[in-house]
């Protein structure tokens, strides 16, 4: 239930961005109210792109409120920017590849994405920042049993 809802205020937030995007081009003209008012935009799809990196995976291994994934999605992505940037470009050159080169290698694709994008905050003295998330107020899910 947490998914779709999570989703579902994903979807709402991409779809009000690109239709600002839509109206903000054909509006558009020399005027500095545009300019900035485009900026604007530009800053908050750049924001929405670093939540919808993060949301979901958050969401698969921790239990938290809604708000609280996006808030922790948001500051992960910020605090972690190299490996953002990473994670985008790995799913960028993936799509270049599916869409222009080898259109099979979607079958192979997000597992790559997921693999080679795993950049991993670092521990601290050994220790697994489980205890960080506890104190966030996150529960650990439990292991699946294979």
């Amino acid at each position: 239930m947490s998914a779709t809802k999570l989703w579902l205020i994903l979807l709402a937030v991409g779809s009000f961005l690109a239709a600002d995007g839509f109206v903000l081009r054909r509006m558009w003209s020399e005027n500095i109210f545009w300019t900035l008012l485009t900026a604007v935009l530009i800053g908050a799809a750049v924001l929405y792109g670093i939540v919808l990196l993060y949301a979901f995976p958050l969401l698969a291994r921790f239990e938290n409120t809604t708000f609280g994934i996006l808030k922790t999605a948001f500051l992960v992505g910020v605090r972690y920017l190299f490996c953002t940037l990473l994670m985008a470009a790995i799913y960028g050159i993936m799509g270049y590849v599916i869409v222009f080169v080898f259109t099979p290698a979607f079958l192979l694709g997000m597992g790559f994405c997921g693999h080679g994008g795993g950049c991993r905050p670092p521990h601290h003295h050994g220790r697994c920042l489980g205890g960080c998330h506890r104190r966030a107020g996150f529960q650990l899910l439990p292991q699946r049993q294979c």
